[in-house]
């Protein structure tokens, strides 16, 4: 009677721990399209959209985030029927990745606003730095120009809502002819 017992007792308890467990899976692809908080990554073939956690998903490297061209290798875990992604690895960038943008970095002003400039790279990209009251303009009291060139110090940090890393300047100079990066 006691064995019935523990058979019938580990039978429940399967039953009810089976469900909630979860098995990390992974995939790799090259990214198709991108929206807030999911990208659909095609896998030979298989188009899947997966959906980014701005708490719990893991980027390598830190500072880039999911862009369309990429191509990637993504753990995730199926809850609720979604695919959610814990760990995102970029193996190989697209045209339009910004992954590894290190500081200082030289651009050329595209537009100036209130809460920061939009720079392009060299490269050609486009990379909206913002400013606060902690920038430091150099020189003094310099209007950036469209077309002008400057040097940009900056940190990458995690955006306080939302799944982007922002760029925050800490100065900003004028760049002149003689003036080295």
């Amino acid at each position: 009677m006691s064995s019935i017992r523990i058979g019938v007792f580990v039978a429940l308890l399967g039953a009810l721990v089976l469900p909630g467990a979860v098995w990390a899976d992974q995939a790799t692809g090259q990214i198709q399209a991108c929206a807030r908080g999911t990208f659909t990554l095609d896998q030979d073939g298989t188009l899947r959209l997966f959906h980014l956690s701005a708490k719990q998903t893991m980027y390598d490297p830190a500072t880039w985030r999911p862009t369309v061209g990429d191509t990637v290798d993504v753990l995730f875990v199926v809850n609720k029927g979604q695919l959610e992604v814990t760990k995102a690895t970029l193996l190989e960038a697209g045209p339009s990745t910004i992954a590894d943008l290190a500081s200082p970095a030289v651009v050329t002003i595209v537009e100036k606003g209130k809460s920061g400039i939009i720079g392009q790279l060299e490269s050609g990209q486009a990379v909206k730095f913002s400013s606060s009251r902690r920038t430091q303009w150099e020189p003094a009291g310099w209007l950036p120009m469209t077309g002008e060139k400057a040097t940009v110090e900056f940190q990458a940090v995690r955006e306080r809502f939302g799944f982007g890393v922002l760029f925050d300047a800490t100065r900003i100079a004028k760049k002149t002819e003689t003036q080295e990066p």
